[in-house]
């Protein structure tokens, strides 16, 4: 396998001109790792998260905005990063391809009075 780039995106809250909650994601640098699928029931099994988790990215990289509930591009496809686990000299990022989610979850508890 050999190391691709991917893009780390920060989701910065706002509020639009009619008063509703949207998420802008803006650039914030780049790491180089490799990732691999992994199913959820093995996520849960292996690291006990309850989350949905599609893939894991492998890094040696520092970046300041590798951190939950930022955004990953790699090959063109957009992640969500759940988790970072910090090995030392290598962090695994658990990511899924659920893009959006607190937004949609902000929308909906908008629309409950």
């Amino acid at each position: 396998m050999r190391k691709n780039d991917a893009l780390l995106f920060s989701c910065e809250p706002y509020s639009d001109g009619e008063g509703r909650i949207a998420r802008a994601a803006d650039p914030r640098g780049g790491v180089k790792g490799i990732m691999v699928p992994v199913g959820s029931e093995l996520a849960a099994r292996e690291f006990g998260f309850a989350e949905n988790v599609s893939h894991r990215f492998f890094c040696k990289e520092e970046n300041p905005h590798l951190l939950a509930g930022n955004m990953m591009r790699y090959d063109g496809r957009d992640y969500t990063i759940v988790h970072v686990a910090d090995y030392g000299r290598i962090k695994v990022v658990h990511l899924n391809t659920l893009i959006g989610r607190k937004n949609v979850r902000s929308v909906t508890q908008n629309l409950r009075y």
